[in-house]
């Protein structure tokens, strides 16, 4: 068959004249030998080459041959007078691999020249590209979200739960074909579970924030009615104008056991130091019981002397027996707070106590020391009394060690031994402050920093749990337990209690 005739150059410039030229795809013609009879301007852009200049060109010389053994059959195929299509890879030899879309048609050259092929080419390739990118970010955030070992859950702007990851499958025991579809309130115990829907319609009213954008602890309730502490957070974000939520949960139920088991272990710490110190001072407290005790037999004596007698005075026996209450009283009083100062406090015992009431609890268990060590003791307090809401035998442990340590401080000192506490209602009305002081040789500045942290101690048989336990109750009930020296010596313990009972552990922010 002729090529180049007159005919078919003629129509070939009619037909690259027209606006196919101008279009940012590739445009051309091939006879029944795969010959260029057209190549619009696209070609010039592909593969850097003048259009005109391909005509009578094999199309494989363009396109190269790994390119052309791709579409060949797609060429094969319009020849026999059938429309196809290729949509996919090709790799140009001229510029690189590119993501097509082409179309294939049957096209008649003219009389002279038969039929031939004609083909639309465009370049998909920015947008598979795209597809592609956002194929990989879709499957790695559904990887992230499939395996994340944190509950992730979406909701439409209804609370309507879209989607349930596996972790919160395990979390609540639901599936998510079980979740999908339901309202969030679900996963929740009363009295939220009635109130979320106003908590979305008030956000959504208002835009004031109560829980998305931040995190905090709440609890949630499982498939099987059981509750479960989680930490919650919650974002929202929009899908075109509509409003969705995805929340993130993280399941606290192993951080809140190990809470309980510390706090636990807290507590046996500090009984055992309770008791400890109990033993430490059982000579002095036997003195201070046999004391009492000594004077109610001697007065029961004399009491049955004057019984004996023939006209028994009765203003001297209710005078006796008036001795023998008041010792009673004051044997029972001891015996009580020894029995309460070593019983196992836990953190619900919690009452109203001013720091009068503490010392004077305390000061009869330490008497004997004090007498002993020759220290003299000063209690100054402001009125009113500053009534905080504490444990109060946790508290008076604290005020035991504090005391106690004074009192060693001094009991080899030169000078007078004097132990001077002070209570007072700061001016905010929020805080009541106790201050220990001593007038002992003060403490060196290299134990200073150090004197509160655990198994520390300068004492030959000490363990060194005393203090840290003391910061560890008073850090509880939210408050602080500093030292500083004094300017004329000594040491000073200040003691930071709340008016109102703060758990530092426990406390959320609403």
């Amino acid at each position: 068959m002729e090529a180049h005739g007159p005919s078919a150059s003629s129509e070939s410039e009619a037909f690259g004249n027209g606006s196919v030229s101008a279009l940012p795809i590739i445009v051309a013609q091939l006879d029944d030998y795969y010959r260029v009879q057209f190549a619009s301007d696209g070609h010039r852009a592909w593969f850097g080459v003048d259009p005109q200049h391909q005509i009578g060109r094999h199309i494989r010389e363009i396109i190269g041959t790994n390119a052309f053994t791709r579409l060949e059959n797609r060429f094969r195929t319009a020849l026999s007078g059938t429309q196809t299509t290729f949509h996919g890879q090709v790799p140009y030899a001229h510029c690189g691999h590119r993501f097509v879309h082409s179309v294939y048609t049957p096209h008649a050259l003219g009389q002279e020249m038969g039929t031939g092929v004609q083909m639309v080419v465009s370049d998909l390739t920015p947008y598979h590209n795209l597809r592609r990118q956002l194929a990989d970010e879709t499957l790695r955030s559904r990887t992230i979200v499939q395996h994340a070992i944190d509950g992730i859950v979406t909701l439409n702007h209804d609370g309507i739960i879209q989607s349930f990851n596996p972790a919160a499958e395990r979390l609540f025991g639901y599936t998510a074909n079980e979740a999908i579809g339901n309202n969030i309130a679900m996963l929740m115990p009363e009295p939220d579970r009635h109130r979320h829907d106003d908590y979305i319609r008030h956000y959504q009213r208002t835009h004031e924030p109560r829980i998305i954008g931040t995190g905090r602890d709440v609890t949630a309730m499982r498939r099987d009615g059981n509750p479960i502490d989680i930490r919650l957070a919650v974002a929202e974000f929009f899908l075109g104008q509509e409003q969705h939520f995805v929340g993130f949960i993280h399941d606290l139920s192993s951080r809140k056991r190990a809470e309980r088991e510390a706090l636990e272990a807290r507590e046996n710490l500090a009984h055992a130091n309770r008791i400890t110190a109990m033993g430490e001072l059982a000579a002095g407290l036997a003195h201070e019981i046999s004391q009492p005790l000594t004077a109610i037999q001697a007065t029961a004596e004399a009491c049955r002397s004057m019984l004996k007698e023939d006209n028994p005075d009765p203003t001297m026996l209710a005078d006796a027996l008036e001795q023998i209450t008041v010792q009673s009283q004051r044997t029972g009083s001891i015996v009580r707070e020894l029995r309460d100062f070593v019983r196992k406090g836990s953190p619900g015992q919690i009452g109203r106590h001013d720091p009068e009431s503490l010392v004077n609890n305390v000061l009869p268990l330490l008497s004997h020391e004090l007498e002993r060590a020759g220290v003299r003791v000063v209690y100054h307090h402001e009125t009113p009394l500053c009534a905080c809401l504490i444990n109060r035998i946790q508290i008076e442990q604290v005020l035991v060690n504090i005391l106690r340590n004074a009192i060693e401080a001094m009991e080899g000192h030169d000078g007078e031994r004097l132990l001077q506490i002070r209570s007072r209602l700061r001016p905010d009305g929020q805080w009541c402050e106790i201050d220990i002081d001593d007038s002992g040789p003060g403490i060196p500045p290299a134990h200073m920093n150090r004197l509160f942290d655990p198994f520390f101690t300068t004492k030959t048989h000490g363990m060194g749990q005393g203090l840290a336990i003391c910061r560890s109750i008073i850090e509880r009930h939210g408050g602080s337990l500093k030292v500083e020296p004094l300017a004329m010596g000594g040491t000073r313990f200040r003691i930071l209690l709340p008016r109102e009972h703060r758990d530092a552990e426990a406390s959320v922010d609403a």
